[in-house]
């Protein structure tokens, strides 16, 4: 029997609502889930003995995180992997560039200047340094690898379920760009590349929710679930439903087949966006 800890931001609703099914597919797999809002989990940290402390900021955050999980702060080393789910390591910013901007060397989308591919690889440097370093620093004390998959990306259906949001136009503006696809290649190579030289594995997007770059298919947008159980606003867009969560966890299982238990114990410290 091999024992996964799910820790995350309320993006881990899509995989807790997927549990039945993915328990009936995987008997095997026991997955438990530790989950609670974006800043408690984002600035949570690791200690020595493996017990991840969120990062309540007061009694309503505590209180929250006890009455969702039945604990307060959550023992990982009893598990044979765990995976955190909800960092977004600076990818809107990136699109937003393009709103305005045309690529050297790609079509233009009309705009009357250009960014070079170099400085667009520093931006994302940039974007990425925002916050891997602390997310690095906080795992350390643990000692062990850890699979990172990040928050979904945007459903493609923000631009007509939420027109008046400005990350709406962003995005309609980025998916548009002739450069989208290798601006966005940009950003997963230097973040596959950080996520590996750190110890870490980088459990990526199934390829059947991926609409397009940074895009998810709307269809795992609809009735999507808030880690505590809780509906999500008309105009969301990045919290997914079950049918996503299944998927995620398909490709975990994939994963666990295909790299078994892991060797290394001390991540390096190396150079993320909430």
């Amino acid at each position: 029997m091999t024992r996964v800890l799910i820790i995350g931001s309320s993006h881990i609703g899509a995989l807790k609502n997927a549990e039945g099914a993915f328990a009936d597919a995987h008997p095997d797999i026991t997955v438990d889930f530790f989950g609670m809002r974006g800043p408690a989990f984002l600035k949570g940290q690791m200690n020595a003995e493996g017990v991840f402390h969120p990062h309540a900021k007061n009694d309503a955050d505590r209180d929250l995180i006890l009455k969702a999980n039945g604990m307060a702060e959550v023992a990982t080393a009893s598990y044979d992997r765990v995976v955190l789910i909800g960092h977004r390591f600076g990818f809107n910013e990136v699109a937003g560039m393009l709103e305005h901007h045309d690529v050297l060397g790609f079509d233009s989308a009309g705009h009357g200047q250009a960014l070079e591919p170099g400085l667009l690889e520093d931006v994302i440097d940039t974007m990425i340094d925002v916050t891997f370093p602390a997310l690095m620093a906080a795992l350390a004390p643990a000692a062990r690898p850890m699979i990172i998959a990040l928050a979904p990306y945007p459903a493609q259906s923000i631009t007509a379920r939420a027109p008046q949001m400005e990350m709406a136009r962003e995005l309609a503006a980025f998916w548009a760009h002739p450069a989208a696809d290798a601006v966005f290649e940009m950003w997963q190579t230097a973040l596959r590349s950080r996520i590996a030289a750190a110890g870490h594995e980088w459990l990526e997007q199934p390829a059947d929710t991926v609409a397009g770059p940074f895009a998810t298919e709307p269809r795992f947008a609809k009735a999507p679930g808030n880690f505590d159980g809780s509906a999500m606003k008309a105009s969301d867009h990045r919290h997914m439903n079950a049918e996503y969560g299944l998927a995620v966890l398909t490709a975990l299982v994939h994963r666990l087949k295909t790299t078994g238990a892991p060797t290394s114990t001390a991540p390096t410290l190396i150079k993320e966006r909430i």
